[in-house]
């Protein structure tokens, strides 16, 4: 038969009318009193038509029909289906009759692999975020948050390095110079001055600022044992003075990441069908670098399915890892200056005078002819070069502490 025809089945009766419904079957009942008379008296003739859709329109069709429904009488039933085996319970989606399945079925959900653009993966535990990508490199090498997954959702650090505490540095001293007040005349020469020599003292004023004095003088041949006081002179050195050095501060020290960690969730993607698990994006490049994990605050253990674990920090404490600065005594200091003494009690005749420095540590004695006059005496062009101290301190006591750890899961 060809599929342009559909065959009608008739239940016909006695009856005047019969009532075509506008769907892809029809019923039509009379008077139920007749009933049993047309049950006894006549049999149920079936009539098979057989109808074209180009040659039959409807309106045809239901004057057809009710043709043959009156040709007889009393309480009848008639259907007209246009399928040769029609499902007489079935509807279609809209909850409307549709026995011969002439309405579209919905089409079945496709699979998770037509569904999910991006990959579908178990459902995270409880406490821990979706899956997201992860990349983690070198500081100065993190990337941006691919267009798949372009919200940056965490951002932390790992592998904390000190990198010392920095130098301990020390100020320059303060100093001053401090004059020789100590000036003795021996009744022997230089070479023979010993402990069994006459000594006579010829003192400056103590402090002393350097200024023309005539304390203890001794005037011109003065004799001592028969001999004459004054045959040398031996002048205390000139002294540096200097105070100890101020250390600079505690150091800061210098700790820094080596590896940085970038997390970046994906945009919404469709469901996947099976309930127990989510789509993500991929993690497959571009760009490189980046896996799927699960986040949780703290260092708890991953969960099953996601074995590589990975912990980065937000912040880093070293603030006790420095001992303090020490500053070792002042060294290299020097005073500079001009001793001289005078015949005279005004500071006008000289008899002695030389350059003296710091750096002579002893005192030095100074040929002068038998019994001179030691009346008056100086110090003049002073000078003080401060010297320095060696810092010491400012060592590591200790590994910076990473503060605030997050966990990382990831898929293998």
């Amino acid at each position: 038969m060809s599929d342009r025809v559909r065959p009608f089945y008739i239940a016909p009766s006695n009856c005047s009318h019969i009532l075509p419904r506008p769907h892809n079957h029809l019923h039509a009942t009379h008077d139920a009193s007749h009933l049993a008379d047309l049950q006894a008296s006549r049999y149920l003739r079936l009539m098979e038509i057989s109808l074209t859709r180009t040659t039959i329109r409807p309106p045809t069709l239901t004057l057809l029909l009710s043709i043959v429904a009156l040709a007889g009488c009393g309480e009848q039933f008639a259907e007209l289906y246009s399928c040769p085996n029609p499902d007489k319970g079935h509807v279609n989606a809209e909850g409307k009759p549709d026995p011969c399945h002439e309405s579209p079925e919905p089409e079945p959900l496709p699979d998770a692999g037509e569904t999910c653009s991006g990959e579908c993966v178990p459902l995270a535990p409880a406490g821990w975020s979706d899956a997201m990508l992860l990349w983690s490199g070198p500081v100065f090498a993190v990337p941006e948050c691919p267009d798949r997954a372009p919200s940056p959702a965490y951002q932390g650090w790992t592998d904390l390095v000190s990198m010392g505490c920095g130098e301990c540095s020390c100020e320059s001293p303060s100093g001053s110079c401090e004059l020789p007040t100590v000036f003795v005349a021996s009744a022997d020469t230089c070479g023979n001055d010993g402990p069994g020599s006459v000594h006579t003292f010829f003192a400056a004023p103590d402090p002393w600022d350097g200024a023309c004095t005539d304390q203890g003088a001794i005037p011109a041949g003065q004799l001592c044992n028969g001999v004459p006081c004054v045959q040398s002179l031996t002048i205390d050195p000139l002294l540096v003075m200097e105070s100890a050095c101020t250390p600079s501060d505690r150091p800061i020290p210098k700790s820094s990441w080596q590896t940085a960690a970038l997390a970046c969730r994906g945009i919404a993607m469709p469901p996947c069908t099976d309930p127990g698990t989510l789509c993500v994006p991929t993690a497959e490049p571009p760009p490189e670098g980046f896996s799927l994990c699960i986040y949780h605050e703290e260092e708890p253990a991953c969960p099953p399915g996601w074995p590589d674990k990975r912990v980065f920090y937000r912040d880093f404490d070293d603030s006790p890892t420095c001992t303090p600065c020490t500053c070792s005594a002042p060294a290299g200091g020097e005073c500079s200056a001009i001793v001289s003494v005078f015949q005279d009690t005004a500071c006008s005749t000289t008899l002695v005078s030389y350059f003296a420095t710091s750096a002579d540590p002893a005192a030095q004695c100074y040929p002068v002819f038998a019994g001179a006059a030691l009346g008056s005496k100086s110090v003049s062009n002073v000078a003080y070069q401060p010297g320095s101290c060696a810092p010491s301190g400012g060592e590591p006591a200790g590994d910076p502490i990473p503060l605030q750890p997050s966990t990382f899961c990831c898929r293998e």
